[in-house]
């Protein structure tokens, strides 16, 4: 653009000297022309007529560019919801589908996996059901067939040589294997319900009997007794003495359990007999 007005500047400025130029060049001519006319009017010679040129000069058209005004330059750019096109509008739709679509998998994923919880605790549930079951079944059959071994009976004869055997047998369906026996005979003037068993626990032997008691079998068990005077055994009938058996019997159950017999009586003067205390 400023190459232009330049140019059209120089064309103007070449246009006006020229026209200068030839405007001198005629005024020129004609006084001369003039002098030669009076000097041939003076020397008596035909007068001649002189020639004239003409330069005609047009100007180059010159361009002209105006500027956009400022206001239209710096005119804001539309906001894409001002366009309403119908490419924008597809892909918002577009776009509002597929985020539909992504929350519907969403939700149906959280639906899935809420479910595969709640069957894995119901799972669980079963498991841990099934698994008490079988424990249950288990403790059942051990019960049902474990070796139980219980007291069958206790002989004593009052009298100052008198001796006593305690009974055992096993009341279970399998044989009972490693069998500690561990049972001893007290004199102690406290009653039955106020004496102190756990002053008359004997010592514990670690003895391990050899073989195995077979179901319903009474094993007997003799316990060492001290020698009874006439004024013991007085006392004993007048109840002032009491005569107890205490103690316990260690065993395996057949199933690699430990099972304690505990021995807990006392003789009982009127019946004749040794009966047990529960404390």
């Amino acid at each position: 653009m400023k190459q232009s007005k330049l140019l059209s500047a120089l064309i103007l400025i070449v246009s006006a000297l020229l026209l200068s130029a030839a405007s001198g060049g005629s005024g020129n001519e004609k006084h001369q022309n003039q002098t030669k006319a009076h000097d041939n009017e003076a020397g008596g010679k035909p007068h001649e007529p002189a020639l004239s040129f003409t330069i005609v000069v047009q100007p180059a058209p010159v361009q002209i560019t105006q500027a956009s005004p400022a206001i239209e330059q710096n005119k804001p750019k539309q906001k894409w919801y001002e366009r309403p096109t119908v490419t924008d509008w597809g892909v918002l739709l577009v776009t509002l589908a597929y985020v539909g679509v992504s929350i519907g998998l969403l939700k149906a994923t959280q639906q899935q996996a809420w479910l595969a919880n709640a069957s894995l605790v119901e799972t669980r549930k079963a498991a841990d059901a099934a698994t008490a079951s079988t424990e249950i079944a288990k403790s059942t059959m051990i019960l049902a067939h474990r070796a139980a071994l219980g007291i069958k009976g206790i002989n004593f004869t009052l009298s100052t040589s008198s001796k006593m055997i305690v009974f055992v047998e096993n009341f279970g369906r399998i044989a009972a294997s490693k069998i500690r026996i561990q049972v001893k005979s007290f004199r102690n003037t406290a009653e039955p319900q106020a004496v102190d068993w756990s002053t008359m626990m004997p010592p514990s032997e670690n003895r391990v009997t050899e073989g195995e008691m077979m179901p319903g079998v009474p094993y007997p068990i003799p316990i060492t007794t001290a020698f009874l005077p006439d004024d013991q055994i007085q006392a004993i009938k007048r109840k002032m003495v009491f005569i107890y058996l205490s103690g316990r019997i260690v065993y395996d159950d057949g199933f690699g359990t430990d099972r304690t017999l505990l021995l807990r009586f006392a003789y009982d003067v009127d019946s004749g007999n040794f009966l047990s205390i529960f404390v």
